[in-house]
């Protein structure tokens, strides 16, 4: 038999309970009834990274041949509603005071007429890709320019956030170091250096770019294949092996960058 005290008592502990979920459901009730409606009609635009870090991209002509100019695609998203007409956007170039890139020259200006088909979010969209031109010149033979650009306000949008607000693009025809080429990259094949690369081209008879590399997941330590990096360093270093030989037998020195490290392929170093 069940003692009345223990039943006063369930009864008073489970009243106590349904009090305390009346409040919760009426705290919440008002919770979601003081939740401001969306209703801000500004429509911005964004570049879209994948990471804030992501906006450096790298454009090499030597890994193209005699092209006289090559196209990058790139994609910007829209904050804000929807709408069901066509909205154009612009772009504008940054100035940095360090080696800028030239309109006309290292690549083709935001505002030519022929690409302003391209600068366009479709009606019911909320995004676009749209071409970056770079155009191959002398200048770009022993240097390398920079092209910073950014979102310009115009009557249909006006910039987002800050971290989404810049793109940078290298030009140049020479050999550089790929943006991509940093910490998975630097383990397996180590620091990177021009002859290096030639070495890499050379014996892969692969560009070993920033395509190639984010392609293979190179740059992505938890993804990529990293027998197979282990491997092709390895394969690396044999090569190399041989070539420094072949080099010594000429009575030359190891293979070397231009400032004196002798090029060799260790994991980890």
């Amino acid at each position: 038999m069940i003692a009345p005290s223990y039943i006063k008592n369930y009864t008073t502990m489970k009243k106590y309970i349904y009090s305390i979920m009346a409040a919760v459901a009426l705290f919440c009730t008002s919770c979601e009834q003081d939740l401001p409606v969306y209703n801000d009609p500004t429509a911005r635009l964004n570049f879209y990274n994948e990471s804030t870090g992501d906006t450096l991209t790298s454009y090499c002509f030597v890994y193209h041949n005699e092209v006289p100019q090559d196209t990058i695609w790139m994609r910007v998203t829209t904050m804000g509603f929807l709408a069901d007409h066509d909205r154009q956007f612009e772009l504008q170039q940054v100035m940095t005071g360090d080696n800028d890139a030239e309109p006309g020259k290292h690549y083709v200006a935001f505002d030519n007429a022929d690409l302003q088909k391209y600068y366009v979010i479709k009606a019911d969209s909320v995004g676009a890709y749209f071409p970056v031109v770079v155009l191959r010149h002398d200048s770009e033979s022993d240097k390398i320019y920079n092209l910073k650009f950014t979102i310009k306000d115009n009557d249909e949008f006006k910039v987002g956030y800050h971290d989404y607000l810049y793109k940078y693009v290298t030009i140049t025809d020479m050999l550089v170091k790929p943006a991509n080429w940093g910490g998975l990259m630097n383990w397996m094949f180590g620091q990177y250096g021009t002859e290096k690369h030639k070495f890499m081209m050379k014996v892969s008879g692969e560009l070993w770019d920033e395509e190639y590399i984010s392609k293979n997941n190179f740059d992505k330590s938890s993804i990529a294949d990293q027998n197979y990096m282990f491997y092709l360093s390895s394969l690396f270093q044999s090569e190399l092996d041989k070539e420094n030989a072949e080099r010594e037998a000429r009575g030359e020195g190891p293979l070397c960058e231009a400032n004196g490290d002798v090029v060799y392929f260790q994991i980890g170093v």
